[in-house]
């Protein structure tokens, strides 16, 4: 192409981009500027882009070009809140885009067939216009070709998770998940901001550790209870024995040992051994409390304390709340016989779930005397907090409200530490 010919070449392409303009900007007189549509604004702003480039290249070979009124936006009408675009897509160098698309894999292949399918053309061009991509210099020729470079050049500058981003906004009913795998050498180390989804895996993550420790706990407490005796003869069904009344109405503050935590202990309780666990990205205490009596098993009070700190809990629902507590008690109570869950739902403030629930344990004479227990899970910054009483069944509702007492009055000092 000989210089005249690129000269010839700018001024058509120039010509093109003001009638494109000429257009738009009778569109937005008809709409108005309050109800024009983002079609129209990128339409506007890719025109003037296009004039600008143009303008500039010609000026360049020594040419002149005359400026017309419409090729600079009224520095009076303000940008529109669809060209207007946040400062920090203008410097892009170590940000936690740059960083998050250097940990996750993609499958290109199928990342471009994905913006094929659910985007036009003219989509596609928006999309790189909102993330500053020159649409027209990409390589090749129709939506597939240039579905594939745009991929292309967001992969080669580290820019692939905001392309993801953009997508999973436009087209939030279409799973972009699956382009969002972190590289496994990184995987156990790196955190960063996503999808709401990606919250929920690490909260079902949490979730699962959390089961397996309950699991282990309500072993430890199952094989602590004393051994049911034998009776050489068959007992005839008689009515379930009456368990001597354990008042729970006079209460002291009660601090743990290494002041982790404090709440409303009956008089005359004694706390049993402190048990700590370590494992997966959590450290875990758990401490029973119950009377001085050999009747101790159908009475108990049990603080558990889960340092949630890298479990990202700090957008958990009460939704959440109840099915992590109801878990939380199918899982370490599942051995106690006749377990069942009869109603959870969220405590007042949100920020907590309780489960109501009922059990059987075994009786001297080889009887079951039938237990009922309140459970609470509840959120203290990165903490999670498990509170239960359970006592016998016919003595709950006289004590209810003594039992959401002693549930409300925990404080969790400070965080425990497994050195401690």
């Amino acid at each position: 192409m000989t210089d005249q010919e690129k000269i010839q070449d700018q001024r058509d392409r120039l010509e093109t981009y003001r009638k494109t303009l000429a257009i738009n900007l009778q569109k937005q007189a008809i709409s108005g500027s309050a109800t024009v549509s983002p079609e129209t604004m990128h339409g506007i702003a890719e025109a003037r882009s296009g004039i600008h480039k143009c303008k500039n290249t010609l000026r360049s070979w020594g040419v002149e070009v005359a400026d017309h009124p419409d090729d600079e936006q009224d520095p009076q009408a303000g940008a529109h809140p669809f060209t207007e675009r946040p400062k920090h897509h203008t410097s892009r160098k170590n940000t936690a885009w740059e960083r998050r698309s250097q940990m996750i894999e993609v499958d290109v292949a199928a990342l471009r067939q994905r913006l094929i399918e659910y985007f036009s053309d003219s989509e596609l061009h928006d999309i790189s216009f909102d993330l500053g991509i020159d649409y027209e210099s990409l390589p090749g020729q129709g939506k597939r070709e240039r579905a594939r470079e745009l991929v292309a050049y967001t992969m080669r500058r580290a820019r692939i998770a905001e392309l993801l981003e953009e997508c999973h906004r436009l087209r939030p009913h279409v799973d972009w998940d699956d382009f969002n795998r972190l590289i496994p050498s990184v995987q156990a180390q790196h955190r960063p901001h996503l999808a709401v989804s990606q919250s929920q895996i690490a909260l079902w993550a949490a979730l699962a550790f959390a089961f397996v420790l309950l699991i282990l706990l309500a072993i430890f407490r199952i094989s602590s209870l004393p051994p049911t005796p034998v009776t050489p003869t068959t007992v005839a069904s008689s009515p379930t024995p009456l368990i001597p009344s354990r008042p729970l109405a006079n209460r002291v503050k009660y601090t743990s040992t290494d002041a982790w935590f404090s709440f409303e202990l009956p008089e005359g309780w004694k706390p049993e051994e402190l048990t700590k666990s370590t494992g997966g990205p959590a450290f875990n205490v758990e401490q029973n409390f119950s009377p001085p009596d050999n009747l101790n098993i159908y009475w108990k009070i049990s603080i558990t304390l889960i340092d949630a700190s890298q479990l990202n809990i700090s957008d958990i629902t009460a939704q959440k709340l109840e099915q992590l507590a109801q878990g939380y008690i199918s899982n370490g109570y599942h051995n106690l016989d006749n377990l069942q869950i009869n109603d959870t739902f969220p405590a007042p403030d949100l920020q907590a779930a309780q489960v109501s629930w009922t059990c059987t344990f075994p009786t001297p004479d080889g009887a079951n005397a039938p237990i009922r227990g309140l459970s609470e899970m509840r959120k203290h910054g990165d903490m999670l907090s498990l509170t239960t009483v359970y006592l016998p069944r016919d003595q709950f509702e006289a004590q209810k409200d003594a039992v959401s007492a002693i549930i409300s009055s925990l404080e969790v000092l400070r965080a425990p530490t497994p050195a401690q």
